[in-house]
């Protein structure tokens, strides 16, 4: 006789479970909790997922990660388009719009994979975001006759982007203040890049 799963704890497990990724990490998530946060016993929470891996796959899907990285991608190319980065901040194009719409609305999923330091089954997308920055950065940098920003300064910088962007999700309530804040610290970061990657680190020396 076929098991009847009920839609009404399988959500419930997923809640409790994107809660505990996005808090606790992939490695730190143990499906008793979930199951303990889901108001169900340890043994039921099996006939829903097989495993971890089973359970992290259904709330923080591949796909999603794809989406990210096409969203990130399109944005930046944006930057490289332009000679004013500030001016392209301000404008808000088609690109911005769409990637601060998945931001907010797959917040959870963001805080999942970005704050994931290589343990999960997408432990690739944190690092695989900080060398699309470098690189992006690299090209620009080359593109304004700049040849010796050091990739160990980029990768350093973005990966302390990419801790600013969890915590502007994990900190922000609401749409309209992590739209100020991703304002607030892109114009501080902007500023600096493009000083660096248009006159490079001896520039003002």
């Amino acid at each position: 006789m076929a098991q009847q799963l009920k839609q009404d704890v399988f959500d419930r497990i997923c809640e409790a479970a994107i809660a505990s990724f996005s808090t606790h990490g992939y490695e730190q998530t143990r499906l008793a909790d979930v199951a303990l946060a889901a108001g169900i016993s340890a043994g039921n929470i099996y006939r829903y997922f097989a495993d971890k891996e089973t359970l992290f796959a259904e709330v923080a899907p591949a796909r999603k990660a794809t989406r990210l990285r096409n969203l990130l991608k399109a944005r930046l190319d944006t930057f490289a388009a332009s000679s004013d980065w500030e001016s392209e901040l301000v404008q808000k194009s088609g690109e911005a719009k769409a990637l601060l719409d998945f931001l907010v609305c797959e917040k959870d999923f963001v805080l999942i994979a970005l704050g994931d330091h290589g343990v999960s089954p997408l432990g690739s997308v944190r690092a695989s975001v900080i060398d699309s920055f470098s690189k992006a950065s690299q090209e620009l940098a080359v593109k304004n006759g700049v040849a010796d920003v050091p990739s160990l300064v980029l990768n350093h910088v973005f990966a302390g982007t990419v801790d600013v962007i969890v915590a502007i999700l994990r900190d922000a309530c609401g749409r309209e203040e992590i739209e100020q804040a991703f304002r607030a610290f892109s114009l501080y970061q902007l500023a600096g890049l493009q000083a660096l990657l248009t006159r490079g680190p001896a520039g003002g020396q």
